[in-house]
């Protein structure tokens, strides 16, 4: 399997089901803000 799907399944899911429980403008806000910095790096 490749280590880049692993990790975004481990790290992805938690971040799904927090949204879904805590579905505040703050949360959804910091998530987006994790997705754009681990998109726009190099190392992943």
């Amino acid at each position: 399997m490749d280590i880049k799907r692993v990790l975004t399944s481990l790290f992805g899911l938690p971040m799904v089901i927090l949204i879904m429980v805590f579905g505040n403008n703050t949360v959804i806000d910091i998530v987006c803000a994790l997705v754009a910095l681990i998109r726009n790096t190099r190392i992943f």
